[in-house]
């Protein structure tokens, strides 16, 4: 059984790593990825660690940064998000998760929306105002291969829309959990946004493919510690993020992390074009707090932006 167990685990790792290298293969890194909304993390309290959760990603909120670790959860939980945004644009998600024996589902909605829009005519004239809205609906899957092994799956369903304009598009996710024994190590790799290309109007864009690789450590169930490393393939850029969480006492929560932004290496050198982070205005800095409840958990967490402003993310969690 235990040799049955570990050739599974070979074949998913395996699976996953060839979809990487085949995913990577022969893109062009002239063109930008669109539906950008997706890029963006969910639950404070990932948000809070600096977006370092790939290989956390123990609560509903897995089903965007790793489904796999739907797999390490024992009850069912709800969570819940309403972010203020930059631009006065508002980004909510909801998601629940049910266990079941060594498997997990779970269903989840993420929507994103930017209020009244003025519109206006070619000679600048009011023409009244219109609406525009990003919105993803996920179906997940997860399964505990064996005492040390999680994998997950997404199906997701995407639609934007500007006024009476609509783009639809479908795309999956796959993750994968490993939690070492006894040491308190975990690592987790995510592959996310694997679909076709969407098409508003007369033009087409590719989804944000997206690989992730972390590892996270655990303390005595008192410190967590996560560092993820994700490469965005059409845009061809890679961020680093770290994060740290600490629980002084058993209501309280602590969270600071930082997420170096998005580095774009040149093709002839292989040298750093550019480092997307203002350490002057605090951006890519994360931090926030935990109230733990019993079965309920709220989460704050605040990234200042810079010039763009600043955002505020608050979840709920309840597990039953």
């Amino acid at each position: 059984m235990k040799n049955k167990q570990n050739l599974m685990t070979i074949l998913v790792s395996s699976l996953i790593f060839c979809s990487i290298c085949f995913l990577g293969a022969g893109v062009s890194h002239a063109e930008e990825s669109g539906a950008a909304f997706l890029k963006i993390g969910v639950g404070a309290r990932p948000i809070g660690m600096g977006s370092a959760f790939v290989a956390v990603a123990d609560d509903a909120t897995a089903v965007f940064w790793n489904p796999a670790g739907l797999s390490q959860l024992k009850t069912q939980q709800i969570n819940a998000m309403h972010t203020e945004w930059i631009s006065d644009i508002n980004y909510d998600y909801i998601g629940y998760v049910n266990p079941i024996g060594k498997n997990a589902i779970g269903i989840s909605v993420v929507y994103l929306s930017t209020g009244d829009i003025e519109k206006r005519g070619a000679s600048g004239e009011d023409l009244g105002n219109f609406t525009a809205y990003d919105a993803c609906a996920t179906i997940s899957y997860a399964r505990q291969l064996s005492s040390i092994v999680g994998l997950g799956i997404n199906l997701k369903v995407i639609q934007q829309k500007i006024e009476n304009e609509t783009a639809n598009g479908i795309a999956i996710d796959i993750g994968q959990m490993y939690k070492l024994p006894v040491t308190g190590i975990s690592l987790g790799i995510a592959v996310q946004n694997i679909g076709p290309k969407m098409k508003f109007i007369e033009e087409e864009y590719s989804l944000p493919l997206t690989v992730s690789i972390g590892t996270a450590y655990r303390i005595l169930g008192l410190l967590n510690l996560g560092l993820d490393v994700k490469h965005q393939v059409i845009d061809d850029r890679t961020s680093i993020s770290f994060g740290m969480e600490y629980l002084p006492v058993s209501v309280l929560t602590l969270r600071a992390g930082y997420l170096m932004g998005l580095l774009k290496l040149e093709k002839e050198t292989g040298q750093v074009a550019g480092v997307y982070t203002d350490f002057k205005e605090l951006t890519g800095v994360g931090a926030g707090l935990g109230f733990n409840l019993g079965i309920t958990a709220v989460d704050y967490a605040f990234v200042p932006y810079g010039d763009l402003g600043n955002t505020h993310r608050i979840s709920l969690l309840v597990k039953f």
